[in-house]
């Protein structure tokens, strides 16, 4: 779709790995770069990995790809298979796309979407099922550990939960009524 001789288009893209601990980034980014370079659609001329920065408990880290696509399709499938922070064409400055062309790219667009929403809605049902019965979970432990009231404290101790977290729990317990709590003590509603 590219209007150059060859049908190359070279672009820049910003990759940004954030999260902890600092090690897992350096690698998640060096395994990122490594699977561009090993993908034979694109061609990486220049590199540029920026320091590792800390920001409010976690890394992150940048790197700028200066890089060659086969074609602008290519280039569209690069972000959607890597998910740069950004991308920037540099050449070829306009482009030039044959309807035919366009028409089969936007389709095979269209289905990597309704791939990637599909796969979201999936997990989306999955987390639900999951936190509907950790909530389960969590009711079962409290009315085990509940039969005499207890403080925050020791249930925290009791069940592994972290006390603020788990006084967030209790409170919605209260709200429904199975839960009570009087004198500093939580106890649950025969």
């Amino acid at each position: 779709m590219a209007s150059t001789k060859e049908g190359a288009v070279t672009a820049r893209a910003i990759l940004q790995i954030v999260g902890k601990p600092k090690e897992h980034i350096t690698e998640a980014l060096d395994f990122l770069i490594q699977n561009i370079s090993d993908d034979a659609k694109h061609t990486i001329l220049r590199k540029d990995i920026q320091p590792i920065e800390e920001k409010e408990g976690l890394f992150t880290i940048f790197a700028e790809l200066e890089f060659s696509s086969k074609s602008f399709e290519d280039v569209v499938w690069f972000c959607f298979d890597y998910m740069p922070a950004s991308v920037e064409i540099l050449e070829p400055r306009e482009l030039q796309y044959k309807a035919d062309r366009f028409t089969s790219f936007l389709n095979e667009l269209q289905a990597r979407i309704h791939t990637i929403d599909l796969a979201l809605k999936a997990s989306t049902q999955k987390n639900h099922i999951l936190h509907r019965n950790a909530a389960g979970l969590f009711r079962n432990l409290v009315r085990a550990t509940t039969k005499t009231p207890k403080t925050a404290s020791t249930l925290s101790k009791e069940t592994g939960i972290v006390e603020e977290q788990l006084k967030d729990l209790l409170q919605e317990l209260i709200q429904k009524k199975l839960v009570r709590f009087e004198q500093d003590r939580y106890s649950w509603i025969q």
